[in-house]
């Protein structure tokens, strides 16, 4: 008796097992029909199809459509999706982060302190070291050749570069936060 229970249930699990590999190898398609009723099932009706069918997997996430334009996109075609793409993350962000444009403005104060801050600092460490070199080649002892001389002119063309880099990076975040605003005054003047 013990070695037919054993049996059966390797058959039931053989089956079962077969059953599952099966079911999970189906496809699942979505359509919309001819009076904007949305189908899922195994097959497609043909006649009721309105709209193109998507294969959909276990999640109910759209998997490559069988009857899409499969040639490869060309590179400006990629060009615009992936631009199309960001705009719609940009919009997204913009609305899911800020409720009003008070916020997004207070938002873009906070982050032009902050860059502002830093423009200052690197012009008052510039000026220390102007003067510093200043003082230095007025010294009777110092020599052409000085390491320190050098040095603090080594660190002023540095500073004056990170300088620039700086007020470039302010150009572009206030460039940014203009479109950012024109961008969040669009969606909320089309949403209202």
């Amino acid at each position: 008796m013990c070695r037919f229970m054993t049996c059966a249930f390797l058959v039931c699990l053989g089956l079962a097992t077969v059953n599952a590999s099966y079911a999970q190898g189906a496809r699942l398609y979505k359509w919309v029909d001819e009076h904007g009723n949305v189908h899922y099932s195994d097959r497609v009706e043909g006649s009721t199809v309105q709209h193109r069918p998507q294969a959909i997997n276990s999640h109910g996430m759209r998997v490559q459509g069988g009857n899409e334009d499969s040639r490869p996109l060309s590179q400006e075609e990629r060009r615009r999706q992936l631009e199309a793409r960001r705009s719609a993350q940009l919009d997204t962000m913009l609305l899911a982060n800020y409720r009003s444009e008070i916020d997004l403005l207070r938002a873009h104060d906070e982050s032009r302190a902050a860059i502002e801050a830093g423009v200052r600092t690197q012009e008052e460490t510039l000026s220390r070291l102007r003067r510093e070199l200043a003082q230095r080649e007025l010294r009777s002892d110092v020599s052409p050749n000085d390491p320190v001389v050098a040095r603090l002119k080594q660190q002023l063309i540095e500073g004056e570069a990170d300088l620039e880099r700086l007020r470039t990076r302010r150009f572009e975040i206030h460039e940014q936060q203009n479109l950012e605003v024109a961008r969040f005054r669009e969606l909320t003047m089309s949403n209202s």
